[in-house]
Parts: structure tokens; sequence; C-alpha cells
């Protein structure tokens, strides 16, 4: 935002009045210290609201004085007046080296800078963050494909391809449930795991399967193997787990013929 000149906040004057007070309350016990507070706080109002000094330069500033200050009332080898005119001396080569700057944007800056329009314009193109959209993911998180998005679904596994060449359902879920869950509502279809009830279907291995059943159409159900391709090109038969985690990029597979 393009705002030079003067500038006057509500914290700016907090600041102030907190240090103007300070000031009146410490002079009577200790006027040095007064008059270092007082000192502290006019710098503040000059190098923050006239002069809009960048930070370097005002930390600068601060140590210069930190340093004078310690020499003067800690050990006292500099008179506390040597002080103050040895930081009055810096806060004028400092100021001097600020308006002389391209940027310099404190008060009388149309004067002292009148170019400052034309840099602040070039230097918010240079800086000015890259907005371009990224384009989409191949997928989401995880591919589920199954019996009402492939046209295929056989023990093969001929059809498993790669992630690009699928018409998957891409989903963002981190467990095997979740994924299924997602599938069913977008299709109308209902899948669970497999209990035995199917008088047809008396395996012995019944909690590896699920019961598929398209509930538009009112079909019969039918067992579907389902199992999960990870990333790392690792194929992996969860059974009935439907904590199973799932990672971006792997491709959960429901299969109308039982596989294993």
């Amino acid at each position: 935002m393009f705002d030079p000149g003067f500038r006057l906040s509500l914290i700016d004057i907090l600041v102030l009045l907190s240090g103007a007070g300070g000031a009146w309350v410490l002079y009577p016990h200790n006027p040095n210290l007064s008059i270092g507070v007082a000192f502290v706080v006019a710098h503040f109002f000059l190098f923050c609201n006239i002069i809009r000094m960048s930070r370097i330069p005002e930390l600068i500033w601060a140590f210069s004085f930190i340093v004078l200050s310690l020499l003067s009332l800690k050990f006292e080898f500099l008179a506390w007046n040597n002080v103050l005119y040895f930081s009055v001396f810096v806060t004028l080569l400092l100021t001097l080296r600020e308006i002389r700057r391209p940027c310099y944007h404190g008060v009388l800056w149309r004067r002292l800078n009148p170019q400052l329009p034309d840099w602040f314009s070039e230097n918010l193109s240079i800086h000015k963050p890259n907005i371009e959209p990224t384009p989409p993911r191949e997928y989401q998180c995880v591919f589920i494909c199954g019996p009402a998005n492939q046209s295929e679904n056989d023990s093969t596994l001929d059809w498993m391809a790669d992630s690009s060449d699928l018409n998957g359902l891409a989903v963002d879920v981190t467990t095997l449930g979740a994924g299924i869950a997602k599938y069913c509502e977008e299709y109308g279809v209902e899948i669970i795991p497999y209990d035995g009830g199917l008088d047809d279907n008396p395996l012995e291995e019944k909690e590896k399967y699920f019961l598929y059943t398209e509930v538009s159409t009112d079909s019969e159900p039918y067992l579907v193997d389902i199992h999960v391709k990870q990333q790392s090109g690792k194929e992996v038969c969860p059974k009935q787990n439907l904590l199973f985690a799932v990672a971006y990029g792997d491709i959960i597979y429901i299969h109308s013929t039982l596989i294993c």
C-alpha cells in the first residue's frame, strides 16, 4: 500500500503518552534516567512517524545509544551530556542517509524524493508474489475404481493402469472405510462387509469380502473383493479392515470377481 508522509496511529499515541508519563515520574528520583526515557521516546516519534526510517538504521541507533548509556551510567566513562550529543550526531547521520535513499517516504517526500511513486511501482512489480493458478492435481488423494465407473473388473488386473488412464473417483480420504463411503454416496450403491449370509456363498474366509448392492436398481447383492494398490506399486488386500490407512496416490479397486 502506497501511503508515504507523516503517520500517527493509536499505538504510537499510547507509546508517546506512556513514555512522557514515565519520564515525568522518574525525573524527581533520577533526572538523567528521566531525560534518557524522553530522549528515546522522542526518537521513536522521529524515526517511526516523521522520517519513516527503515529498520536497519533504527537498530543501529538503538545499539549505539545502549552502548553509550552503559559507558556513562554504569561505567562512568562518559558524561551523560556527551551521550546525548553523540546520539544526536548519529541521528543526524542516519537521517541524512535515509532522506537520500530512493525509497524515502517520510515527511516532505514530494520535495526530497519526487521519484518515489516510480520506485514504488517498480519494486511492487518485482516483489509481487506469483499468483498464477497452479494446475489441478491429477488426483486429490485416492482413486476409487469399481463396477460403477470401470468397464472391466476382473481377476486378471489388466485394467489396473496408471492413475492418469483411470476413470476413477478421486477423493480426499485417509482410510478405506471413508473411501468406500464416498464411493457409495457418489454412485448410489451400498457396500457392507460380508458376514456369510448368502446361502449360495458359504465362504470359509468370508471376512475378506463385501456385499455390493446397486440401490437405485434394486438388484441382487453380490460379492466384491476390495484391494488397494499403493503408490509404491504394492498391492494389498485389506480384507474387511475399514480402518486400513490409504495415502495420497493410492488406488482402491472394487472387484466383482473374487481374486484372492
